[in-house]
């Protein structure tokens, strides 16, 4: 099935070092257009840094990436922000900017950049994402207001505003109970379901990650080990991916 769809972001040869480490060693990656990929691994792996490249908040010391066949690591910022367009990312700790309303953190980018939208258009669009996460009457409000569970909520809303093509999940049910990381793991599927996304999600919670993953890839000393549906990986004989999936803490992993 995998080779008939399209690939939507095509990672080759990816490396970085950062400080003294090197994170990404020569990592492959396709994903294909309208799935939803989780990323697992441990703690320093790399899995936010990786995101990181897809959003090109960073670029890489070598390698490749495509979006849409067009390879985004060498365009210059212009041209960049085009492609840029068509992502959103949902922060760890949803990032959103402390002393602006919720309106004014939903609406930031078409505030600034959209010339063509009314203000009144915005509210509207901004109340519109706002309902597609289950919040209403809430946008006077200021994030120190709002619980955790709402934080992640507005966070979602701010990446969907712009209408994404592709939307990147950073740890989104970090930090939450169980139920509501549960009514955050709905929303993803939710996300997918309306808007025709291609999602790609770094977590440590297998929970989150059998729920709502079409596939799910391990990223283990700079690459990708394994990859492969939810039952498949369960069923893995790879014994860091078991050992990982399964919390089995039986000394260090080593290649």
């Amino acid at each position: 099935m995998e080779n008939q769809k399209k690939i939507k972001i095509k990672i080759r040869n990816l490396w970085k070092k950062l400080a003294a480490k090197t994170v990404l060693k020569g990592l492959d990656l396709d994903i294909y257009e309208g799935e939803s990929v989780v990323i697992i691994g441990r703690s320093g792996e790399g899995k936010s840094v990786l995101l990181k490249h897809i959003a090109s908040l960073l670029r890489p010391d070598e390698g490749e990436i495509h979006i849409d066949d067009k390879e985004i690591t060498s365009l210059n910022d212009q041209m960049l922000t085009e492609v840029m367009m068509k992502i959103g990312m949902v922060f760890q700790n949803a990032a959103l900017f402390d002393s602006l309303d919720v309106d004014n953190n939903v609406g930031f980018f078409m505030y600034r950049y959209r010339k063509d939208l009314t203000p009144e258009k915005i509210r509207e669009i901004v109340k519109e994402k706002l309902a597609l996460v289950e919040l209403r009457d809430i946008m006077h409000l200021k994030p120190a207001e709002l619980s955790g569970g709402m934080k992640k909520r507005v966070g979602l809303a701010r990446a969907i505003a712009v209408e994404p093509q592709i939307i990147l999940y950073d740890e989104p049910t970090t930090g939450l109970d169980p139920i509501t990381a549960d009514a955050i793991n709905n929303l993803i599927i939710n996300a997918k379901k309306k808007l025709n996304v291609t999602s790609i999600v770094v977590t440590h919670d297998m929970v989150s990650a059998y729920k709502i993953a079409d596939r799910i890839a391990m990223l283990y000393d700079g690459k990708i080990i394994f990859s492969g549906t939810p039952d498949e990986i369960k069923s893995t004989d790879n014994p860091f991916v078991q050992q990982f999936i399964n919390g089995r803490a039986e000394g260090p992993i080593s290649a």
